[in-house]
């Protein structure tokens, strides 16, 4: 549900699908990516922040720390993303 109503525009509602998705299953790094998602359109960066450190920690892959880079930039923290933006650059 959360996919469909991102997709439609409707930020707010996807957000909390993949919010509860999240919460049944903390293990999924795809929810807790979609959520990270959401909340950084919301502009809710520090929530964003929390749901892509869940997700990186789950799955440490290029786009997980693109994003969680972007939303550092977005709350002043730069030094912190560039560290983030160099693991992303780095072969797995």
């Amino acid at each position: 549900m959360g996919l469909l109503e991102a997709r439609e525009g409707n930020l707010a509602p996807a957000q909390k699908e993949f919010e509860k998705s999240a919460s049944l299953d903390p293990s999924f790094p795809d929810a807790l990516y979609n959520a990270g998602l959401s909340s950084y359109e919301l502009r809710q960066i520090d929530v964003a922040i929390k749901y892509f450190r869940a997700a990186l920690a789950r799955s440490d892959t290029p786009q997980v720390q693109r994003a969680l880079a972007l939303a550092l930039v977005d709350a002043g923290r730069a030094d912190e993303a560039q560290q983030h933006l160099e693991d992303a650059r780095r072969p797995k």
